[in-house]
């Protein structure tokens, strides 16, 4: 806790990083547009001014389109492909812009899930609660004889005139009911989709930034495919989406060993929190799969990531409360944000810019609230002067 008018270590490493690194760290350009009143009409932003300034080129759009926009940061592709980059954004890229992208990607698409949680939550239970008050038991009161009571029930005698209309109530709360049930698998499931689209983008960006670095094996091209294309970049790209969507294709385990390749860090060896981010993974595809019944597969793969399984048995019913959800969302988070921060610190000259975003993000969640995440995030820094807990 912090004491007033005492300064914290963790105070005084997110000052002094966020004082020194803002200047390191890539720019972003915001333009602001404006109606003939001088109001704010729509706004745009981008890692370059050109980009930024994109806005002004387009002419006036229909009121259903969105106002804001921002350059493609975190917006999320179809799951299992990753979104082209512009010929610009290939030429202006560098390690700093990669890394930094996806930390803003994370912000931007995962972090409303944890408001999409709570909705759920609320109105499961808000939807239920008020159909049994309103369809059911305000019209029983009204219509039937009250026979038994106490401090928390109350029993009535029901006239079977009224027996089908309670009847026809009571089968459309619950079919509402079932219908809220499934939203927290389907949060589940779009949260991996959202999760997998922005470390496709990463990747497709890493490997933009080195296309030598893909793995080609006893890949080759025919005559015919070089000559059916006209430009050599569009090959480039072809070849790069291909190496991409394979790699989406394959298990969440063998992306982040790919990654390690890649970078030439170690990951998993060294990420405290592992088996609770593989374990969502898995648990997203029992849902996807078997309904969210434990299998014997589920089981055998989370033992040998020596996951606490506790009693778990097959044919138990895979829990997604709140605060699972909440979790999970954290560990993602977690998990992308030292991502960038390993790759940034590798590949960087100055390894002081990536310290600071990992920084900047861990003071970010704290104003969010998020505050074992950020505790998390502090962790594998500087703080108290100690080393990452992820080496390279």
């Amino acid at each position: 806790m912090i004491q007033k008018g005492r300064i914290s270590i963790l105070d005084h490493v997110l000052l002094r990083y966020r004082d020194d690194m803002s200047k390191k760290l890539p720019r972003i350009f915001i333009c602001f547009k404006k109606d003939d009143d001088g109001d704010v009409a729509a706004m745009h932003s981008g890692r370059s001014l050109r980009n930024a300034e994109k806005i002004l080129e387009k002419k006036d759009q229909d009121k259903s389109e969105s106002d804001s926009t921002s350059e493609d940061l975190s917006e999320n592709p179809p799951e299992g492909k990753a979104a082209p980059i512009e010929d610009e954004d290939r030429k202006e890229l560098n390690l700093g812009d990669v890394c930094y992208k996806l930390l803003n990607s994370l912000d931007k698409s995962l972090t409303p899930y944890h408001s999409a949680i709570e909705l759920t939550t609320i109105f499961r239970y808000g939807l239920r609660k008020a159909g049994l008050e309103s369809q059911i038991y305000d019209t029983v009161k009204k219509s039937s004889k009250l026979v038994n009571s106490g401090e928390n029930f109350e029993t009535f005698i029901i006239d079977y005139k009224i027996h089908d209309k309670l009847n026809k109530s009571v089968n459309e709360i619950d079919e509402i009911d079932q219908g809220m049930r499934v939203l927290p698998s389907s949060i589940l499931l779009s949260i991996v989709a959202t999760f997998d689209s922005i470390i496709g983008d990463f990747v497709k960006d890493l490997i933009t930034l080195d296309p030598c670095s893909i793995d080609f094996g006893d890949k080759s091209l025919s005559y015919r495919e070089l000559f059916r294309t006209s430009e050599i970049d569009t090959i480039k790209r072809n070849i790069i989406d291909d190496e991409v969507n394979r790699l989406l294709r394959d298990s969440h385990k063998e992306q982040v060993k790919y990654i390690e390749k890649l970078s030439d860090t170690e990951i998993i060896k060294h990420y405290e929190r592992w088996r609770n981010f593989y374990e969502i993974f898995e648990r997203r595809n029992q849902y996807a799969h078997a309904n969210g019944v434990v299998t014997r597969s589920y089981l055998e793969k989370l033992e040998r990531e020596k996951y606490p399984i506790g009693d778990l048995a097959i044919g138990d019913k895979l829990n997604l409360s709140t605060s699972y959800l909440h979790k999970a969302v954290d560990y993602l988070i977690e998990f992308g944000t030292l991502l960038s921060f390993v790759v940034w610190r590798k590949g960087s000259d100055d390894p002081n810019v990536a310290f600071g975003a990992l920084s900047d993000a861990a003071y970010f969640y704290i104003t969010k609230k998020r505050l074992k995440l950020a505790v998390w995030l502090l962790g594998s820094g500087p703080i108290n002067g100690i080393h990452s807990s992820i080496e390279i």
